[in-house]
């Protein structure tokens, strides 16, 4: 039996399988009659395989999108088919709290680096001072250790030869303590001569009689002689003028009365100067505070630093001159925010940082009163804007009058003061007139003066009599034994303590021109060190806390992870959700994926990656479109008492009327093994 070339075509599942069957009992069974002589084979069929399988339609992309952490949620920026980018903000929590934490670690970062900066330049500075006076002050230190040894070496008597000695100058101390013992010698001769004179004596046990101490005691015997005569001319002068009469006694206690009117006018006049400038200066000085407390309460609420017109303006006027509302520009509704924070507005007088500050970042934000009638309205832990500045502006009045009265009136009252001086200067004139015309032709002493210089005169005989004075002769001999001790040191010198004391001197010397010689000091080098490191360690906690804080307030939104529409949104603002709710759905349409349904075990082995398939849309009968087979799973599924597997195909078109899981079959046909035989 001759048979001709058949063409088999095998599909998916058991029709090709009772195809398949069929071609290999004709080859076997073949024709009974045929006479086959000899072994031949000859090709009888080509066996086509197709592949078919059920599908769907899916976004190249999607996502179900879901928060990370828990919350209320705040607020949804997108709607249901909006198209987004990657990266887009779709949806935000509550963030006040992150917010500020974000804010206050940007602070602190830039606190600690400013810091760092302050800390660079400080420790650069000491040690370019360091390298500048260090040279400086071992070459002193070198001085100061030649001069201790030297002084050491003089002291301890180990005078060494100028060859033998590192600073041979021991000899200018020398001249020092020969010096010293000349001065105390003749300090000791001093203090021995005013003992004796003291004592009214030439001579004493122990103290030489000299010619100084003769000469003072003939003195004090003329002085005693001398003082007796004046005491008897005194007593005469006394006498003679106790005679003047009634009216020059009156004449002179008019003149005595003139002088002390004029020192009292003059006095009052020192003093009305006084006042006066007092008075100025401390109206000045409340003017002046009062000024400067001005300044601060507008700085402090507006952050207003006045100008020198502005400062003489009440607060109403300067309110309208600005433009300024109180009650508008404390309200926290008008502040306009840049990441978190009220920027200044340059167009305005005040500054909106400022007021920002006091409205959310002061301890007594939601206590700030813009404007009350008085401080009645004010209740603990508040505080009233236009109240403080009312109230420091009365006070800035109240102290520029104080500074026109003092000014006004200071003059006045020396003016008066001056007027009393010339009056009383023309009465001491008049009574000065009046007692020369008493005196004239009189040359008598008066009663007062001799009665004083007879008073003088006893009291400096009685001195001279009433000889030797213990508290003197005392005070003498101390400072006569002070001197016998001074000299008595010098000449015991050097003695252990002076020895042990330069030597001090001359190890601190040596240890300090060893220690500047050396260079740095390497515990100054280790505290500058330990400070950069701290400075450092605070850059970087305030850099982690920064990235901390960002990552936390990134945890608040929910951003597109890659561009596409938004298919659904699942939740309402104000709604709390956690990260197992599902916000929204977003989906990749730009372009179209093939995902297979039931593609069972026996057409799998069939399809590769890479192979071109047809598909075809049951909504859409007429159109045919070409895939490539991108992935196929490696695990098979149960699906209704058959394994079938899943093969993801990637359409090589695309057309808008395609729409998400849209049905759809995929099919691949190929020439697959031809069949022979053999004869």
């Amino acid at each position: 039996m001759k048979l001709n070339k058949v063409v088999v075509m095998l599909g998916g599942g058991a029709a090709a399988a009772i195809a398949l069957a069929v071609v290999v009992l004709i080859l076997v069974l073949g024709d009974d009659d045929a006479d086959i002589t000899e072994e031949a084979a000859t090709p009888i069929a080509t066996v086509l395989i197709s592949v078919t399988a059920d599908a769907v339609v899916l976004p190249i992309q999607s996502a179900d999108l879901s928060m990370t952490k828990s919350g209320i949620l705040r607020e949804i920026l997108v709607s249901e088919s909006q198209v987004v980018s990657e990266g887009d903000v779709l949806a935000r929590l509550d963030n006040g709290r992150e917010l500020s934490a974000f804010s206050k670690t940007q602070t602190d970062l830039a606190i600690a680096r400013s810091k760092l900066a302050r800390q660079n330049a400080t420790i650069a500075k000491e040690r370019q001072d360091e390298a500048e006076t260090l040279p400086i002050d071992a070459e002193l230190a070198g001085l100061e250790l030649r001069d201790a040894e030297a002084n050491f070496l003089h002291v301890s008597g180990a005078q060494l030869a100028p060859r033998d000695s590192l600073f041979p100058e021991w000899t200018k101390f020398k001249a020092i303590q020969d010096e010293a013992l000349a001065d105390a010698q003749a300090g000791l001769e001093q203090a021995q001569e005013d003992y004796l004179i003291a004592l009214g004596e030439s001579s004493t046990a122990g103290i030489p009689e000299t010619s100084d101490t003769l000469a003072n005691l003939a003195s004090r015997t003329l002085d005693i002689a001398h003082a007796e005569f004046a005491v008897l001319r005194a007593e005469v002068d006394v006498k003679e003028a106790r005679k003047l009469g009634d009216v020059l006694q009156d004449t002179i206690n008019d003149v005595t009365a003139a002088g002390n009117d004029l020192d009292n006018a003059r006095l009052n006049l020192e003093a009305a100067k006084a006042r006066s400038a007092l008075g100025i200066r401390a109206a000045q000085k409340v003017a002046d505070d009062a000024e400067d407390n001005l300044r601060d309460r507008y700085l402090k609420w507006l952050g207003v630093d006045l100008t020198g017109e502005e400062i003489t303006k009440d607060p109403e006027t300067l309110y309208r001159e600005w433009d300024l509302d109180l009650d508008e520009a404390f309200n926290r509704s008008n502040l306009a925010y840049v990441n978190g924070i009220a920027p200044d507005d340059p167009s305005t007088r005040w500054n909106e940082f400022t007021v920002f500050a006091w409205l959310y970042l002061h301890p007594l934000a939601g206590s700030v009163l813009p404007t009350c009638a008085d401080t009645l309205d004010i209740q603990l832990g508040q505080a009233c804007v236009n109240r403080e500045i009312e109230d420091v502006w009365d006070s800035h009045l109240d102290a520029q009058d104080g500074l026109n009265t003092a000014v006004a009136d200071g003059p006045s009252a020396v003016a008066k003061a001056e007027n009393a001086i010339f009056d009383t200067d023309q009465a001491l004139t008049d009574a000065e007139n009046e007692l020369a015309q008493v005196q004239a032709g009189r040359s008598q002493i008066s009663v007062d003066h001799a009665e004083g210089e007879l008073a003088e005169a006893l009291a400096e005989r009685d001195d001279l009599l009433n000889f030797p004075d213990p508290i003197v002769v005392a005070q003498t001999k101390a400072k006569m034994l002070a001197a016998e001790a001074r000299l008595n040191d010098l000449l015991d010198w050097p003695n252990a303590f002076e020895i042990a004391l330069a030597r001090g001197e001359f190890n601190r010397a040596e240890s300090r021109y060893a220690r500047l010689s050396a260079g740095p000091d390497p515990f100054d080098e280790a505290r500058r060190d330990a400070l950069l490191a701290e400075a450092r360690a605070a850059v970087d906690v305030a850099e982690s806390n920064l990235e901390i804080a960002t990552i936390a307030l990134a945890d608040t939104e929910l951003r597109a992870p890659f561009g596409g529409t938004v298919t659904a949104v699942d939740v309402n603002a104000g709604e709390e959700i956690g990260p197992s709710d599902v916000v929204m759905r977003l989906a990749d349409v730009s372009r179209w994926e093939i995902e297979t349904d039931d593609l069972d075990e026996l057409s799998v082995v069939n399809l590769r990656e890479d192979d071109i398939v047809t598909v075809k849309f049951d909504a859409l009968p007429g159109l045919d479109m070409q895939g490539t087979v991108v992935s196929i799973s490696k695990f098979g599924k149960q699906k209704q008492g058959a394994i079938t597997y899943t093969a993801r195909i990637s359409l090589d078109g695309f057309d808008e009327r395609l729409r998400w899981n849209m049905t759809a079959t995929i099919s691949k046909t190929e020439a697959g093994t031809e069949l022979s035989r053999v004869r």
